[in-house]
């Protein structure tokens, strides 16, 4: 009986094995990737969407389709209460997301958009966007553009 082809299988089982347990921290920071590159392109586009909304006329609107991996959340926030906790609508900013957006010397002060992927959180500033509250979005929902004229109101729809 030959015995090498067991011995190639028992040899690619272990190998398959040391994969698994030391890959597994590799396939998933690729996944965490995958989950920024997508918070990313919802920014850009909520970018767009804002100029579009913005250059029509008042009272114009617009949906905004908000599609993120639910893990994350897309968060737009009231720039003058930032910090302003809204637990129906998922804002509950920690002690470092409130000193980021309440000290004026921070690079994310003023930011009307939050983000949150994987415990990771970043701010944004769309030009033009305001928001009477904060909240929040996970998964799949969508949001209403409207231009008030000297910006764009988002609201929950």
């Amino acid at each position: 009986m030959n015995v090498g082809p067991v011995f190639g299988i028992i040899f690619a089982l272990i190998a398959l094995g040391l994969l698994l347990v030391f890959g597994f921290d590799q396939v998933m920071t690729i996944f965490s990737f995958n989950d920024e590159a997508t918070i990313l392109r919802q920014v850009e586009s909520l970018e767009k969407s804002v100029a579009d909304v913005y250059n029509l006329a008042e009272g114009s609107s617009k949906e905004f389709i908000v599609v993120i991996p639910k893990n994350t959340k897309f968060c737009f926030l009231n720039v003058s209460e930032p910090t302003k906790p809204s637990v129906i609508d998922g804002w509950l900013p920690g002690t470092i997301t409130r000193y980021h957006l309440e000290t004026p010397t921070d690079p994310l002060y003023g930011s009307n958009v939050w983000t949150d992927v994987n415990d990771v959180e970043n701010g944004y500033k769309i030009g033009h966007l305001v928001s009477k509250i904060n909240f929040c979005f996970t998964g799949k929902a969508t949001a209403y553009l409207t231009n008030i004229g000297p910006a764009v109101l988002v609201e929950r729809a």
